[in-house]
């Protein structure tokens, strides 16, 4: 069987928590490097609901509150 590099990523993207549009969303925002203010402009959240979020996706990608862990993660996911 070859293992080529889109059938790893295909292999982690469907491994990994389910995400939401929004979810996906903010995570391209953070990993172009957008501060919270401007997410939450973007998204039409209040940033206590970003925060919250911000929060939630840390936990399930066990990113332990890092931008940039958790921009990381999502491109070898090619969520980014």
């Amino acid at each position: 069987m070859s293992v080529t590099l889109q059938s790893i990523t295909a292999k982690l993207r469907d491994s990994g928590p389910r995400l939401t549009a929004q979810h996906k969303q903010i995570l391209r925002l953070i990993a172009q490097g957008l501060p919270n203010k401007v997410i939450q402009h973007e998204t039409g959240l209040t940033i206590t609901a970003l925060n919250d979020t911000l929060r939630g996706l840390y936990r399930v990608t066990g990113t332990r509150h890092n931008r940039v862990r958790l921009a990381v993660w999502s491109a070898k996911r090619g969520l980014v």
